[in-house]
């Protein structure tokens, strides 16, 4: 996280660029965020050509004892 600017330092990795691009707009009578994952580190999901790197990229979804329960209806 980038505390200057309180938003990750990076939701896009490729070749020739890294930065926020994914931002969700919402208001607090629409929805209420219960949970949050962690973020990965660059070394995480870097690779030396730049893009994401094979298992542990964050393109895929959250393992299941990391979800949080679901208490909606």
């Amino acid at each position: 996280m980038d505390p200057r600017h309180r938003e990750p330092k990076f939701t896009s990795m490729s070749k020739n660029f890294k930065g926020t691009l994914d931002y969700i707009l919402y208001t607090s009578d629409s929805l209420v965020p219960t949970a949050a994952l962690d973020l990965p580190e660059d070394s995480e999901v870097s690779t030396p050509e730049g893009g994401p790197g094979g298992q542990t990229a964050r393109n895929r979804p959250a393992q299941e004892e990391s979800r949080p329960p679901f208490t909606g209806s």
